[in-house]
């Protein structure tokens, strides 16, 4: 059975981010925690190998997992992107793209305006999972109320490139 595409880009993001948690589910509503916590089932670098195993060799009830939610000290923004309580001014996401194709794309994003000089990029490829955490950062206060926006663009961005991943060129 084939790994959820949801539980593998949250198992990126709580890879990437220490201070996140990923809760699942299995087929009998049993619920796991993964955090970097005393309190948590299993670390998620453990759960990451897990994942990596049952992508390339699926493994009898890992295909039955779903996400319940990204939590810890991680919490969802508008647009469909992440914020890090420890890292207020930036936001991430996750993709698919290859490093040319995120580099292109990330080049080519509408910033509303804002300076490209006061707006960061930092990407955290995984090969293993096959996908690319990406925060989006600005290094002045004074731009945070415009942070959501901008990175809702950037994650809509993305999104559009996995879409048109290999579609002919008109």
């Amino acid at each position: 059975m084939r790994i959820d595409e949801r539980v593998v880009h949250a198992t990126a993001l709580t890879h990437a981010l220490p201070g996140s948690a990923l809760v699942v589910a299995d087929e009998n509503h049993r619920e796991l925690t993964i955090a970097r916590h005393p309190s948590a089932q299993i670390d998620p670098c453990r759960w990451r190998r897990a994942i990596v195993r049952a992508i390339h060799r699926p493994e009898p009830g890992l295909g039955s997992v779903s996400l319940v939610t990204v939590a810890g000290d991680t919490s969802r923004c508008e647009g469909g992107t992440f914020v890090d309580h420890r890292d207020p001014l930036r936001r991430w996401t996750t993709t698919t793209l290859s490093a040319c194709e995120l580099t292109h794309v990330l080049r080519s994003a509408e910033l509303d305006g804002i300076d490209e000089d006061g707006v960061t990029a930092t990407l955290r490829p995984d090969g293993d999972l096959g996908i690319v955490v990406v925060g989006i950062g600005v290094d002045d206060e004074g731009l945070q109320p415009r942070l959501n926006d901008l990175a809702s663009s950037v994650a809509a961005a993305l999104l559009v490139g996995e879409l048109e991943r290999g579609l002919p060129v008109a």
